[in-house]
């Protein structure tokens, strides 16, 4: 499987308590008629939001918990058709290259399989957008300015149009590689960075009943 942390920021100050946006002090009395400067605490508070999704309470697996978008990995995730996507939008072999990881401990997930047309560093990252998009309405497309650091999410032209994408690639995953032609962008591979592989321990097995190999990756929307 496959879970996506994405992050965005939030306009500066925003949600903050007063004395956070500028000033980190505040005034206090400690006589009459006389006031000093004391710390507000402002570390607890931050420029960006997260993006978590409530869990149905019918759910087999963590009914109700607030969990990040990600699910299991398609066939359709495989697809030769994603490197002629990039290759139509002038990205190289080289370029997709840049995101396998060499000479490097690798988890077994990861592991290649002899008839997969596209590596596992890419698959799993399009998987990982695909349920992201499937489950929220985000589509990380890739940004014209070329940043590798942050994505962009698709503006689509009406909520209509947005759930009825959202439907389609949920009962066939093929249907991503046809939105993305549609829309005219590719997904942004490189904003999506892997940060650790999770297997659920086998002590939780007579609570959550099956377990789960998940690789998180994270991203941040400007």
């Amino acid at each position: 499987a496959a879970t996506l942390i994405l992050a965005a920021k939030c306009p500066a100050g925003k949600n903050l308590p007063r004395g956070c946006e500028s000033d980190s002090r505040q005034k206090i009395t400690t006589e009459p008629n006389k006031e000093v400067a004391a710390p507000i605490e402002c570390s607890n508070y931050f420029d960006y939001k997260v993006l978590m999704l409530k869990r149905r309470s019918k759910s087999k697996f963590m009914p109700n918990a607030y969990v990040f978008p990600g699910g299991v990995i398609a066939q359709a995730d495989f697809a030769r058709g994603w490197r002629d996507l990039f290759r139509d939008f002038g990205y190289t072999e080289d370029d997709l290259e840049e995101l396998v990881l060499k000479d490097v401990d690798r988890p077994m997930l990861m592991k290649a399989e002899l008839d997969e047309s596209i590596t596992r560093d890419i698959a799993f990252r399009l998987a990982t957008i695909r349920e992201t998009f499937e489950e929220s309405g985000v589509l990380l497309v890739k940004s014209s300015t070329g940043s590798s650091s942050q994505s962009k999410a698709y503006s689509f032209s009406s909520s209509s149009s947005l759930n009825s994408w959202q439907t389609k690639v949920h009962s066939n995953p093929e249907e991503l590689l046809s939105l993305y032609r549609q829309v005219g962008a590719v997904p942004d591979l490189w904003a999506v960075k892997e940060w650790s592989n999770w297997l659920t321990p086998t002590y939780l097995h007579e609570q959550v009943k099956r377990r789960f190999d998940n690789i998180f990756y994270t991203a941040c929307l400007d």
